[in-house]
């Protein structure tokens, strides 16, 4: 019979609810309260993380109470910490993640790897549906899951047809689902920005008006530090190291004009990143201080009042869309293109400098 996978053990508490624990490779891993969710969850984790990372000759045998073949419980256990190691200044990615994996382990946490197919990811997909979800983004989110498959695959805990055969599935299209389609992101309107300022503490208000004037994203913001910013010319130019496109090879320079300069001159000589938030944070603080600007009524139930507060509310991500609103009506399409870094990537191979030099030339204007 071959090597035993180590079981999950039990720790009578007197005074309180017993614990469970386990032995791996000599070492024992505290698990929770024993018989909750959370314990089961964390041992699946455990032993999927060790049977990922032993040599092949270390590997559980299978014995007459144990299945060997990975379930889709393990495997996501696996992957998460890949992804946690992977974008560790990256928690939305994270996050996300996470709801997908949520609902792909509802409905088939403890089927077999092997037995997933393209007829259990649609009744995943069916599940996002029934919340509620956008069609885009449920379209990311079973990207995400298929991703899953994709690295197990690669790292030899899947034979590859598995993720081969979920590939088979095209997305939602519009017009062919009853998923909603995902809200417009407006601009905030400018007198609703003043009127939540006074709210803000004042490196929130900075934040608000360097965001403001630039357009860049809340994540960008938040990496500011006088290290990435290149002052030698009339117009600053800071180039975030982490940004949405990075892990394609690309550059972000984002154009910091002679208003934006004055409100960071105060950061200037400050060690690590300029700003204490991060964009969970940063999103935080707007939304508090949208609810102390504009309080519900008084007399409205629990369920408008709740209304009105998200009615009220408004998101950083929505001072970029105001930046590109105001650079559009000034210098047209193509100067909020290069603005915000838009272009497309064959687009701006050929034209990056005169890109950057409009780019100059609207933050010189805009302030």
């Amino acid at each position: 019979m071959g090597t035993k996978l180590p079981a999950m053990r039990r720790q009578k508490e007197r005074g309180r609810s017993d614990r469970a624990f386990v032995v791996i490779d000599g070492k024992r891993h505290k698990l929770g309260t024993w018989g909750s969710e959370a314990a089961e969850d964390r041992y699946r984790e455990l032993l999927a993380l060790s049977m990922a990372t032993a040599p092949a000759s270390a590997t559980p045998r299978p014995t007459e109470d144990r299945d060997t073949r990975p379930t889709l419980t393990e495997l996501m256990a696996v992957y998460l910490r890949h992804v946690i190691d992977t974008f560790p200044d990256n928690p939305a990615e994270v996050w996300h993640h996470r709801a997908a994996f949520r609902i792909l382990k509802s409905e088939f946490g403890d089927t077999f790897a092997d037995e997933f197919g393209p007829r259990k990811l649609r009744a995943v997909r069916a599940a996002m549906e029934e919340k509620g979800w956008s069609r885009r983004y449920i379209n990311t989110e079973v990207n995400r899951i298929r991703r899953l498959f994709k690295w197990c695959a690669s790292q030899e805990l899947i034979d590859a047809s598995i993720f081969q055969a979920l590939a088979t599935i095209d997305g939602l299209r519009v017009g062919r689902t009853k998923a909603p389609e995902p809200r417009v992101v407006l601009p905030v309107p400018d007198e609703v920005v003043e009127a939540t300022l006074p709210e803000v503490n004042a490196t929130v208000a900075d934040m608000v008006a360097v965001q403001r004037l630039c357009g860049c994203r809340p994540g960008e913001l938040c990496q500011m530090a006088s290290r990435y910013i290149d002052r030698s010319g009339d117009v600053w130019l800071y180039s975030p190291p982490r940004h949405k496109t990075s892990h394609h090879g690309k550059r972000r320079v984002i154009t910091l004009g002679p208003t934006a300069q004055s409100v960071l001159q105060k950061y200037l000589f400050s060690e690590g990143e300029f700003f204490p938030y991060n964009p969970s944070t940063y999103r935080q603080a707007i939304r508090r201080a949208c609810d102390r600007a504009f309080p519900s009524p008084e007399g409205l139930s629990e369920a408008d009042a709740k209304g009105w507060r998200k009615a009220h509310r408004w998101q950083p991500n929505q001072l970029r869309h105001l930046a590109a609103t105001k650079v559009r009506a000034e210098f047209g399409i193509e100067g909020a293109q290069h603005t915000l870094g838009h272009a497309r990537a064959q687009t701006t191979e050929v034209y990056a400098e005169r890109n950057l030099e409009q780019a100059k030339a609207i933050a010189l204007r805009m302030g």
